[in-house]
């Protein structure tokens, strides 16, 4: 299921408990607690995260979400609010267990030391820029809002939004918070 793929564990869980018990399926023996099904799981899975720091990594990162039918983004800042804000850096996931990080403007907390590795602004924009604005490749993120307005400051325009999990909790538990 999509809740399953892109981790929602506990989303994941609470339809299942009432798929069955709408199924009338109570054979089932008690259910596991969200809280331990989840550790359970972080356990058995493995994680894997790439940082992408030169071209090789980059072209890797680039074939993946070519083939991805959903792609999960996200975007590092340097302040909360979009019309300050300065992109630092942008997360991917098109597979559980797998992220992407692609530093876009790291620099060193201590002047004197050596800005960490990154490739240069313009090789990485050349090779992400027509993916984030291919509509035919579907986006998920929370408050991608946020992230097509840090986008477009950064002359990216973000197509494909088709999931929001700040819009989905809205609409889930209207009234309620949606920040995480």
């Amino acid at each position: 299921t999509l809740f399953r793929a892109l981790e929602f564990r506990t989303l994941t869980a609470e339809f299942s408990d009432a798929e069955k018990s709408s199924t009338g399926d109570t054979n089932s023996t008690q259910s596991t607690p969200p809280e331990q099904s989840q550790a359970a799981h972080e356990e058995t899975t493995a994680r894997v995260d790439h940082i992408v720091q030169d071209e090789t990594e980059l072209q890797q990162l680039v074939t993946q979400l070519q083939h991805a039918q959903l792609i999960a983004v996200d975007t590092e800042t340097t302040s909360l609010h979009c019309h300050d804000a300065a992109l630092v850096g942008i997360s991917f996931a098109v597979q559980a267990g797998e992220g992407w990080y692609v530093p876009i403007a790291h620099r060193s907390d201590n002047l004197l030391e050596s800005k960490p590795k990154q490739l240069p602004y313009a090789i990485m924009m050349a090779a992400l820029q027509p993916i984030l604005e291919d509509e035919s490749k579907a986006k998920c993120g929370h408050n991608l809002k946020y992230d097509a307005q840090v986008f477009l400051r950064a002359g990216i325009t973000l197509r494909g939004m088709t999931y929001d999990s700040m819009l989905l909790a809205y609409v889930d538990e209207a009234g309620q918070s949606a920040k995480m």
